[in-house]
């Protein structure tokens, strides 16, 4: 059983475990992400991620931040936005080595490049994330890991958005410097540059100025900027 997600405003508490209690908590799961030999994600048998983050030591500039508040400050910020992401469960440090554990439940649904990949890319799943970016940009989220291995597309047709630590909020709609900047991330990806070329990244910017609440000079400086990329992308 998967538990219910952590409603509170307040942080997830953080139980502290040894190695022992780690590998009690990843008994039989199905590793999701590994980077040089160290776990990043995995499923647990119940249906949960555990996705576990590594601590820096206090004189690196990344131990005022750690990716792990970073992760927990991301997915609660977009629930308070209305955007489908990840529910937090649980909140773990391990003591040795340093790493921090969080537990969370998956948004069902696949990933963007498998999505369009199964559907032959069709237009209208392309016309849903170009309206769903602008619903971002225009909501005053920054995503900076955008890629199509970070966005999922649901059972339902909406998207959602995982993998969120990475991200920056506004109270006010994004500046156009950084919507430019988003369609750069995505664009230039070396993973998804190819399908977009193929689609065409000046259709996915058609849909996204039709659905985005820029004035006129916001819509021209993004159309401008963005239609420089097209270059690079159709290959």
């Amino acid at each position: 059983m998967i538990g219910t997600p952590h409603q509170s405003d307040d942080p997830l508490p953080v139980r502290r475990i040894d190695a022992e209690q780690f590998q009690q908590l990843v008994e039989g799961a199905t590793p999701e992400r590994v980077h040089r030999f160290d776990l990043v994600a995995a499923r647990l048998p119940d249906g949960r991620i555990a996705k576990v983050f590594r601590t820096y030591p206090p004189w690196s500039s990344r131990w005022w931040w750690p990716a792990s508040d970073r992760f927990e400050r991301g997915v609660r910020e977009l629930a308070r936005r209305d955007v489908a992401t990840v529910g937090l469960l649980e909140r773990f440090r391990l003591v040795r080595p340093r790493r921090d554990i969080i537990t969370y439940t998956p948004i069902e649904g696949a990933i963007m490049r498998e999505a369009l990949d199964r559907d032959g890319e069709s237009d209208m799943l392309w016309h849903r994330f170009a309206t769903f970016l602008a619903e971002l940009h225009d909501k005053g989220v920054y995503f900076r890991g955008l890629h199509f291995g970070n966005v999922i597309v649901m059972p339902d047709d909406r998207l959602g958005l995982i993998d969120v630590a990475d991200s920056r909020f506004f109270r006010r709609s994004l500046r156009t410097s950084l919507r430019i900047r988003n369609f750069r991330h995505f664009a230039m990806h070396p993973l998804d540059a190819p399908r977009v070329g193929r689609y065409g990244l000046e259709r996915i910017l058609e849909s996204y100025l039709a659905s985005s609440a820029l004035d006129g000079r916001g819509r021209r400086a993004v159309q401008d900027r963005v239609a420089g990329m097209n270059r690079g992308t159709a290959r």
